[in-house]
């Protein structure tokens, strides 16, 4: 629990640490609670409220779930550290592109099929050349050139 963090009904964030030889890592549960309800002895919220048993169901669930990425590591041989473990858990396992990537996947496996086939209709309408520069410039401001993206 981080009490030094605080929401306007005076709960606390609670944060899973994970720590693999002497190396830690945090990520939030986002689970919150009171100072009073919370016991850091069995890493838990007291109470007999739906909202206490579903946290602890979820903390349960956390926990169990990072176990079992750590034997799956284990298993396949596998460096096994906080980072990525607690990275497999959130999700963040994927390669990471930058545009110019995506870009050059996209023509290779989709605008290569098209070339000498006939369009009954555009791909992307645009009826001026004003229209595409707006699209292009709206484009930019979702999707930096600059940026990389992760899938």
């Amino acid at each position: 629990m981080h009490r030094s963090k605080k929401n306007k009904h005076s709960e606390h964030p609670i944060y899973c640490r994970l720590t693999v030889q002497g190396k830690s890592r945090e990520f939030s549960t986002q689970i919150w609670s009171s100072n009073d309800n919370w016991n850091p002895s069995s890493s838990r919220i007291i109470g007999s409220k739906e909202s206490a048993q579903t946290a602890n169901h979820t903390l349960g669930t956390i926990f169990t779930s990072l176990m079992n990425i750590r034997n799956n590591l284990m298993s396949e041989g596998k460096l096994i550290s906080a980072e990525n473990v607690i990275n497999i858990h959130l999700g963040k396992t994927g390669n990471k592109y930058t545009l110019i990537e995506i870009h050059e996947y996209h023509n290779e496996n989709h605008v290569k099929k098209l070339i000498g086939k006939d369009c009954k209709r555009p791909l992307f309408p645009v009826s001026s050349k004003l229209e595409f520069s707006k699209f292009i410039s709206s484009f930019q401001i979702f999707y930096p050139l600059n940026g990389s993206f992760q899938f």
